[in-house]
């Protein structure tokens, strides 16, 4: 769940049947969903919301799909096949880049959100009967940097 950045008064969240709604909350409590976006095909694990730039916001789902939403249109802009079985997925608040991160995978993949590209992943390496380690549980980019 995240908020528009330029109208703290919507809010968008990503739902388990693979929906990203907007709701109003000026609006009346009956009437606060304002649009419902239906093109995930399964469970979105992340919406976040790009605080620079063109201001979208940018769901991901379990399949490993990012979509990239202007709230004034009715379908996403651009639409980027990320990790499989993406279970984690963090926007930095300042500069346009995303990290996503899969179930099976011992790796956070960054990508550059201005052009789509995926950048270098972060890999755990080990030698030859080294350490293992778990799978990562949580994300999130230092605020400042």
């Amino acid at each position: 769940m995240t908020s528009d950045p330029s109208s703290y008064s919507v809010i968008v969240a990503g739902c388990g049947d693979g929906s990203v709604r907007v709701y109003d909350k000026r609006q009346k409590p009956t009437s606060c969903l304002v649009r419902k976006y239906q093109e995930h095909d399964s469970l979105v694990v992340s919406v976040n919301a790009q605080r620079y730039g063109n201001k979208m916001i940018i769901s991901g789902c379990n399949n490993g799909d990012l979509r990239f939403w202007d709230l004034s249109k009715s379908q996403s802009v651009s639409c980027l096949k990320a990790v499989p079985a993406m279970y984690i997925c963090e926007s930095h608040p300042h500069v346009p880049l995303l990290a996503c991160c899969g179930l099976n995978s011992q790796s956070i993949k960054i990508y550059n959100v201005s052009n789509n590209a995926s950048l270098n992943p972060i890999q755990y390496h080990t030698g030859f009967m080294g350490q293992k380690i778990d799978k990562t549980k949580c994300l999130a980019f230092h605020p400042n940097r």
